[in-house]
């Protein structure tokens, strides 16, 4: 079980359709993957990777289909500055609410 508190609220934006298409990049992307490497045993290049310097925030990259599908895009939106929203409310650093200012 992963008890990095950024990992609740990737979770609750990676469960919902309108979080389709989105990739997690950045150091927390990084230790995710090789979080997931480690737990299911795949054998790598490098037999000791590094430990990814993951900072307190959340990277991702929006597919195309954000800005084909512009209702999609505005769901998404409110869907992250909830979570925003939220981080900010219980003191988690890193997160910006920028994008949700109007």
């Amino acid at each position: 079980m992963n008890t990095d508190p950024l990992m609740r609220y990737l979770v609750e934006l990676a469960s919902q359709p309108e979080a389709k298409g989105i990739v997690l990049t950045g150091g927390f992307g990084m230790r995710v993957k090789q979080n997931d490497l480690k737990r299911r045993g795949v054998r790598t290049l490098i037999a000791d990777l590094p430990e990814a310097r993951a900072t307190s925030d959340l990277d991702i990259i929006l597919s195309l289909e954000f800005w084909l599908e512009p209702e999609r895009g505005r769901n998404f939106r409110k869907l992250w500055c909830c979570n925003v929203q939220l981080a900010i409310q219980e003191g988690l650093r890193g997160f910006s609410g920028s994008i949700c200012e109007d």
